[in-house]
């Protein structure tokens, strides 16, 4: 079965939560954490969803993360395709997407929220 899995900044500690995602019609979002039955209130816009994939480390990809080619350096950022119906890999030019079989090859090297720095490479 797939796991499924959100993320997000807790509010008031700005650390990463994991469980289930939710938005009120307000657009105040939440993550709960059914281990710690806790509700978490999320920093507006970090919520990203667990892709099901690992990079070649074994790392969980999750949406926003920025991951990076081995082989030429080339930093991409994952986001949902909505066309494909699925998560894809984009350079930000959106010249080419990397689909799940490429992306397992990639590495993990930090997210949008944590280091913007490395979007700005991507520009």
């Amino acid at each position: 079965m797939r796991e499924i899995l959100f993320r997000g900044k807790a509010s008031y500690t700005n650390e990463w939560v994991y469980g289930s995602y939710f938005k009120e019609k307000n657009g105040t979002n939440w993550i709960y954490n059914n281990k710690e039955d806790y509700f978490y209130l999320l920093v507006t816009d970090t919520a990203g969803q667990y892709t099901g994939l690992k990079d070649r480390s074994g790392y969980r990809v999750y949406e926003g993360d920025i991951l990076q080619d081995p082989e030429d350096g080339a930093l991409l950022e994952v986001k949902w395709d909505k066309d494909g119906a699925s998560f894809c890999a984009y350079e930000l030019d959106g010249s080419d997407c990397y689909g799940a079989n490429e992306m397992v090859c990639f590495d993990v090297v930090g997210n949008k929220w944590d280091n913007p720095e490395l979007l700005k490479e991507l520009e």
